[in-house]
């Protein structure tokens, strides 16, 4: 896949290259690769961001914030540039069809030729262009109905006005507009329009993730369960010294390592369990949690799927 086996090894040359003027760019899949991952957990992003900071560079677009696909730069960051101020989350270029080839009509195509790619590719809506340009406009079911009705020919008879989103955007901020309009267009860090995001797509990624979020939310009550019956608050909000626990139902997978880590404390819970191994699942399955909860896109690896049923299981048992 490369010439540098390591992260570390690739940043360095990578810097030389861009110090002589030479661009540098790889996919994003290469990129995090190079640390040997396939996907951008929350652990791996922090090493890399740390690593980019380090060496003095950045990737644009920000390689946590596009598709796995996707191109990105090396380029030296300039003085006041941040690098990896989040650690996750999903961003709009994140999702698989923010950056696709997008299929579009020519506002000067005939109508019959929307009509036909909508059908034949099951498409709600076409993006319309003008030459090279996008227009920022689509054609819909709606509009095209609407215009042969009224016995026009031309996509420019059937335009509608689009919701244009940047790819940096956070998802969950953005949900509510891609609900009331069905779709957005997004915006590529050229101000290009990049891809589509669609409602169906919102709730493919949730829908792929929900056996997953019941069963952290069954871990999550349960360690909640089994803290509130050993434990006083105060004894919790001690160990945890966060002001925000105020109350057991405030406690976090975070806060639940804080109180059980002493050996003390997890003696009360009288698991006849090894410690440290329940500690290091209760790691592993908290790191999966942030992936679940921030919906990030890039497939957790069956392993760390199989880590969770498996401390459910567990937890069914001792609780």
């Amino acid at each position: 896949m490369s010439d540098f086996p390591t992260g570390a090894a690739f940043l360095d040359k990578a810097k030389e290259e861009l110090t002589c003027g030479d661009p540098v760019e790889r996919s994003v899949r290469e990129f995090i690769g190079y640390w040997g991952a396939d996907r951008r957990g929350v652990r791996v992003v922090r090493r890399i961001n740390n690593a980019l900071r380090n060496k003095g560079l950045r990737t644009v677009p920000d390689f946590n914030e596009t598709g796995l696909d996707s191109t990105i730069q090396l380029q030296l960051a300039q003085n006041g540039s941040a690098i990896g101020d989040r650690d996750y989350g999903l961003t709009i270029g994140k999702m698989p069809s923010a950056r696709t080839d997008v299929m579009t009509v020519d506002i000067s195509d005939d109508l019959m030729k929307a009509y036909t790619l909508m059908q034949l590719h099951d498409f709600s809506q076409l993006p319309v262009k003008r030459g090279d340009e996008h227009q920022r406009k689509v054609v819909t079911w709606r509009s095209l109905v609407k215009a042969l009705l009224s016995k026009k020919t031309k996509v420019v008879d059937a335009l509608e006005e689009v919701i244009v989103i940047p790819y940096d955007r956070d998802l969950l901020h953005e949900a509510s507009k891609i609900a009331l309009n069905d779709f957005v267009l997004v915006e590529d860090e050229n101000g290009q329009i990049s891809g589509i995001v669609t409602t169906s797509d919102v709730s493919v990624l949730f829908a792929g993730q929900s056996e997953t979020f019941l069963q952290l939310g069954e871990i999550d009550q349960r360690l909640r369960d089994a803290i509130e019956a050993k434990f006083k608050l105060g004894e919790v909000q001690s160990a945890t010294n966060d002001k925000r626990v105020k109350d057991f139902d405030d406690m976090t997978m975070y806060h639940y390592q804080q109180v059980l880590t002493p050996p003390k404390n997890w003696s009360r819970l009288g698991w006849a369990l090894d410690h440290g191994v329940f500690l290091e699942v209760l790691d592993e399955v908290r790191l999966v949690r942030n992936d679940v909860m921030h919906f990030n896109p890039d497939p957790i690896e069956s392993d760390r799927l199989v880590t969770v049923g498996s401390l459910l299981r567990l937890l069914r048992q001792n609780t």
